[in-house]
């Protein structure tokens, strides 16, 4: 699929105008405008990681792949915590991913910080 129709079709799905999607992705109207009449098959990065940020889309979605799902797939029923961490980690940069998957995973290895199941609970009263 060709860049401007991908485009063409987040803006229908978001009910987005030329202007509306300049604005969003701090470009010119006749840049957007411009895509789509041309009908672009691509453009540049710096264009490109302006849409992803403006239209709250990933770089996968703008350069027609299927999307990865952002979050695995937890059972977190009732906890209200994760919604928590998974914002706060939407708002890293790549760095701080690294480094909040790395303590994460420290922590795991903290006996006091670990889940015990039933069996071991009951071994250990």
């Amino acid at each position: 699929m060709e860049f401007y129709e991908i485009l063409l079709g987040i803006m229908n799905e978001k009910g987005l105008s030329i202007p509306a999607v300049a604005a969003a992705c701090g470009l010119t109207d006749s840049t957007v405008r411009s895509i789509i009449q041309r009908k672009q098959k691509r453009v540049s990065l710096d264009i490109a990681f302006k849409m992803k940020d403006g239209l709250g889309v990933s770089l996968q979605r703008l350069n027609g792949e299927i999307e990865k799902s952002p979050t695995p797939s937890i059972d977190s029923a009732g906890d209200e915590r994760l919604a928590g961490i998974i914002e706060n980690y939407n708002e890293l940069n790549d760095a701080g991913k690294d480094d909040l998957a790395k303590h994460a995973e420290h922590l795991t290895y903290i006996p006091e910080y670990k889940k015990c199941d039933s069996v071991q609970d009951s071994q250990v009263s």
